[in-house]
């Protein structure tokens, strides 16, 4: 019994290290993508300031709203991740409460 609750274990911990670094892969994708948005937004304000054309000013704005509406599903994704990665916390730290109860009632049989 002990040898499967050390294995449902180590499964628990690879899901949770799993959706760890697909958070950290959607935090970093969030960062540059907003790096991006700056770079966008300072583009267009030196490009304003020199004059440009509106063609020019609607293809930023197009850029910008699109990278708006991108941050917001990276967010959403993030949120639902996080909860996710909760409740993997909680489940792996049952299975590791199990596991050593089991590791206990071993030593002292």
């Amino acid at each position: 019994m002990l040898n499967y609750q050390e294995q449902d274990l180590e499964k628990e911990r690879g899901i949770m290290s799993r959706l760890l670094a697909a958070r950290t892969g959607l935090e970093e994708k969030r960062l540059r993508l907003m790096e991006e948005m700056e770079e966008i937004q300072s583009e267009r304000g030196k490009e304003i300031r020199k004059g440009t054309t509106i063609f020019s000013l609607r293809s930023s704005s197009v850029l910008l709203v699109s990278g708006k509406k991108q941050l917001e599903e990276i967010r959403n994704e993030l949120n639902r991740i996080d909860e996710e990665i909760e409740k993997q916390r909680q489940i792996v730290v049952s299975v590791s409460q199990e596991v050593k109860k089991l590791e206990n009632l071993k030593e002292n049989s």
